[in-house]
C-alpha cells in the first residue's frame, strides 16, 4: 500500500496514468513499478499497443506543450526547476524579463493545463508536466542555465532571512522552501559548484532546530569537502555543522573534526569559529554549566543571540544533571527572559529539559512526567531534544509505577528511532524500564553498559534507575559504575547519592548492614541538604530497613513513616524487587507505621543514622565528613572545598562543626594532625 499511494502522488492522481502504470503491475512488482514511476514516469505510463499521442502521458503533455508559443515553452521549462508550487513573484524572479510577458506566459500554461489554477498566488505544475519539460530543457541544453537560475533565486531568498538567528517566521519559511534547497544543493553538488557552500552556511542553524540529519549530513559534508581544510571557511562551516552533528549522533566528526577546527580557529584568533565549535564540544557529555555559560557569553558579545541562548538552556539541563538545582532554576529563567514571547520551540524545549530535572529531583513527578510529555510529542522540536524528554517522561512513569505511560513512551522513542537511528541507545533504556516494571530482569552487564553509555544515562535519575536495575539483577554496584568520560573528575553530589543509594541496597541485600548504614546515612544527608526529595524518600527506606534488621524496631518505624509520608507527597509508588523485599522484611518487625514528624525524624537520622560507628573518634566521620577533613589537611580553605565537593560554604562549615565535635578538636591544624596520624595509622606506620 505504501508504494501504491506513492505513486499515486508521483502521478497527481490522473486517470490515464494511473491506468497506463496499472497495465504494466503484471511485469513488475509493485515496489519495483514505484522505483520507475519515480525514475522516469513517461517509460512506464504508455501504452504499447498504439502510436496514438493521446494514449500515452507523454503524448498528452506534449500535445499541450506543442499549442505553447516559444517564449511560453521557455517559462515552462525554466518553472519546471521549482520543486513544488511557487508563487507568481518567485515565478517571475526565476523566468525574468518582465511582469506582463512572466503573466502572459502563466496564463498560457494554465490555459493548456500545464499549470493548475493558482490557489491564492501559488502555482503548482504536476509532476508529469515537470518531468516533460526538464527533459526538453536537457534536449535544448538549457537545464544548466535553469537549475543555476533557480539556485540563485534560492540563496537570494536565504540572503533575506535571518537564518542565523531563526524565529519560528523564518523556520515555517524553511520548511516552505525546503524541496526546493534540497534541489538547489543538489545541482551544485552535482556540479561541484562552490556556491553550495553558502546554501549550507544559510541551513546549517534552522535544519538543525528542525533536527534535518540526514539533509544536513549528506549536503554539509560535501560542501564541506569543497572548502580547503584549514581555511578560515573550513572552520566556520564546521563551527555551524558542529552541533548539528553531535545531535545527529555523528561521534567521528565530533570526536575528531570539530576540536581540530577550534584548534585551528584559536591560533587563526577567529574567535566566532573556536566559540561555535567549542559550544558543540560543551553539550557533548560530560556536560560543565559553567562551560556552556562562559561560551554562551563569548557568543552573545558576536552577536550569536540564539546560540547563545542555546547553549544557556543546555547549561540549565547540565546543571539539573549536577544536582544544582537553584542555578538550574536561575538559567531557565535568564533563558526565558532573554527570550521572550514567541520564542523558537527548539529552545524553549532545550530549556525545558533543565526544569523537568529539577522537578524530578525535588520529587514533583506528577508535573515532570507532564511536561516532559508535552515537548516529547511536539513535532516543531528536533527529534534528539523529544528523544531526551521523551526518557525523561520515561523516568516520571516510571517512579510514579505508570506502565502506561511508560507504553506511550516506549512508543514514541520507536519512532523517533525511526526518523534518527542514533537515538536507539533511549529506545533500549526504557526497553529495560519495561522490562523491570513487568517482573523481568536483564543481565546486569546489559544494565551497566547502558548506565555507561553517556547520553541515555546522562540523568541523575537515568543512572539511578540502571544501576537499581543492576543490584535488582544480582551485581553489586560501586562508585565505579559513574560514566565518567573524563579522569579526575569528582562525582556531583547527586551522583554521590545515587551510586550510594544503589551500594547501599546491595550492601542490605547481602547482609552488610553497617555498610549499607554508612552508604545510606550519606545518601539521606547529601539529599536533604540538596534537596533532592525524591532520592530522600529512598535513604529513609533504607536506614529504616537497616534499622529493623538490626532490631531497633521504633527508631526503624519512624524512618519508615517518614519515607511514606514522602512518598505519598511525591507520588513515587515504583520500587525494584530487591527493595520491596527489603521494605516486607522490616515491617514484619515493625508492624504498623507510627505518625510523625517527617522533617524532626529525618533531623534525628542526619545525626545517628543507623550505624552502628561509635559517637566520637575518626570511625564516626560521615564519608563526607571524612572527604572535608582531608581536604582542610590539605590547606584547602572553606570556599575551596565547597567548590570541590560541590556544595555551599555554609554546608562545609556545618560539616566542620560536626567534624570537629566527632574529633574533639577545636582549630584546623589539630584537625590536620589528626588526618596525618589516621593516614599513617591507615598505611600500618607508627607514630614517631
Amino acid at each position: 500500500l505504501p508504494a501504491v499511494a506513492a505513486m499515486c502522488r508521483e502521478l497527481d492522481g490522473l486517470p490515464l496514468a494511473i491506468m497506463l502504470v496499472a497495465a504494466r503491475s503484471s511485469t513488475l512488482p509493485v515496489a519495483a513499478l514505484a522505483d520507475e514511476v519515480h525514475n522516469d514516469v513517461f517509460v512506464v505510463a504508455r501504452s504499447g499497443r498504439t502510436k496514438d499521442g493521446q494514449r500515452t502521458l507523454e503524448g498528452s503533455v506534449a500535445w499541450g506543450y506543442q499549442q505553447l508559443e516559444d517564449r511560453e515553452q521557455r517559462v515552462l521549462r525554466r518553472l519546471a526547476t521549482f520543486a513544488v508550487d511557487v508563487s507568481f513573484d518567485d515565478a517571475v524572479d526565476v523566468i525574468g524579463g518582465d511582469r506582463a510577458e512572466a503573466m502572459d506566459g502563466l496564463t498560457a500554461l494554465v490555459q493548456w493545463s500545464l499549470l493548475e489554477p493558482p490557489v491564492g498566488d501559488r502555482y503548482r505544475m504536476l509532476h508529469a508536466v515537470r518531468r516533460f519539460a526538464l527533459n526538453e530543457a536537457d534536449r535544448l541544453g538549457e537545464r544548466a542555465g535553469n537549475q543555476d537560475a533557480h539556485a540563485e533565486w534560492l540563496r537570494r531568498q536565504l540572503d533575506r532571512m535571518h537564518t542565523l538567528e531563526p524565529d519560528d517566521m523564518v523556520l515555517d519559511r524553511m520548511e516552505t522552501l525546503h524541496s526546493d534547497t534540497v534541489a538547489a544543493m543538489r545541482w551544485w553538488l552535482e556540479s561541484r559548484d562552490p556556491r553550495l557552500i553558502d546554501l549550507v552556511e544559510h541551513v546549517a542553524t534552522p535544519w538543525e532546530v528542525v533536527g534535518r540529519h540526514f539533509d544536513a549530513g549528506a549536503f554539509g559534508l560535501a560542501a564541506l569537502s569543497m572548502a580547503d581544510e584549514g581555511s578560515r571557511r573550513w572552520c566556520r562551516l564546521v563551527g555551524l555543522l558542529a552541533t548539528e552533528r553531535l545531535m545527529a549522533g555523528d561521534v567521528g566528526f565530533t570526536r575528531d573534526v570539530v576540536p581540530r577546527a577550534a584548534a585551528i580557529a584559536c591560533r587563526s584568533n577567529e574567535d566566532e569559529s573556536e566559540l561555535l565549535c567549542r559550544g558543540a564540544l560543551a553539550i557533548a557529555p560530560p556536560q560543565t554549566a559553567d562551560e556552556l555559560v562562559v561560551t554562551a557569553e563569548g557568543l552573545t558579545r558576536l552577536g550569536w543571540r540564539f546560540r547563545a541562548l542555546l547553549l544557556e538552556a543546555w547549561a540549565a539541563s547540565a546543571a539539573a544533571a549536577a544536582g544544582r538545582l537553584d542555578e538550574a532554576d536561575r538559567l531557565v529563567a535568564a533563558v526565558a527572559a532573554r527570550a521572550g514571547r514567541g520564542a523558537v520551540a527548539e529552545l524553549v524545549a532545550t530549556s525545558a529539559l533543565g526544569k523537568v530535572d529539577v522537578l524530578l529531583l525535588r520529587g514533583d513527578l506528577t508535573a515532570a512526567a507532564q511536561l516532559a510529555r508535552t515537548w516529547a510529542g511536539t513535532t516543531r522540536v528536533s527529534p534528539t531534544v523529544r528523544a531526551l524528554h521523551a526518557t525523561r517522561w520515561a523516568q516520571g512513569a516510571t517512579a510514579l509505577g505508570d506502565a502506561g505511560q511508560l507504553e506511550a513512551t516506549a512508543d514514541l522513542l520507536r519512532r523517533l528511532t525511526e526518523l534518527s537511528p542514533q537515538l536507539k541507545l533511549f529506545a533500549r533504556s526504557t526497553q529495560l524500564r519495561q522490562d523491570v516494571l513487568a517482573g523481568r530482569t536483564g543481565s546486569p552487564a546489559e544494565f551497566l553498559e547502558v548506565a555507561r553509555g553517556g547520553t541515555a544515562a546522562a540523568t541523575p535519575l537515568a543512572l539511578h534507575f540502571l544501576l537499581h536495575a543492576a543490584v535488582a539483577a544480582q551485581e553489586d554496584v560501586a562508585a565505579s559504575a559513574v560514566p565518567r568520560q573524563h579522569e579526575g573528575t569528582s562525582p556531583s553530589p547527586v551522583e554521590r547519592v545515587v551510586v550510594a543509594s544503589a551500594a547501599g541496597s546491595a550492601a542490605h541485600a547481602r547482609g552488610a548492614q553497617q555498610e549499607a548504614a554508612r552508604l545510606w546515612s550519606d545518601a539521606l544527608v547529601i539529599a536533604d541538604e540538596q534537596g533532592y526529595r525524591h532520592l530522600l524518600a529512598e535513604a529513609c527506606e533504607g536506614l529504616g530497613c537497616v534499622l529493623a534488621a538490626n532490631g531497633h524496631a521504633e527508631r526503624a518505624g519512624q524512618a519508615l513513616a517518614a519515607a511514606a509520608a514522602i512518598r505519598a507527597d511525591t507520588g513515587a509508588r515504583f520500587r525494584f524487587p530487591h527493595q520491596q523485599a527489603a521494605l516486607d522484611a522490616a515491617m514484619s518487625v515493625v508492624g504498623a507505621l507510627p505518625e510523625v514528624e517527617t522533617e524532626t525524624v529525618i533531623d534525628a537520622l542526619r545525626r545517628t543514622g543507623g550505624r552502628t560507628r561509635p559517637i566520637g573518634g575518626w570511625d564516626s566521620l560521615t564519608a563526607t565528613e571524612v572527604i572535608a577533613a582531608h581536604h582542610v589537611a590539605e590547606g584547602r580553605s572553606n570556599a575551596e572545598i565547597a567548590l570541590e565537593m560541590g556544595v555551599a560554604r555554609s554546608t562545609v562549615k556545618t560539616h566542620l562543626l560536626h567534624i570537629f565535635t566527632k574529633l574533639s578538636v577545636t582549630s584546623r591544624a589539630e584537625l590536620a594532625a589528626t588526618v596525618v596520624r589516621q593516614r599513617l595509622h591507615t598505611n600500618g606506620v607508627g607514630e614517631s
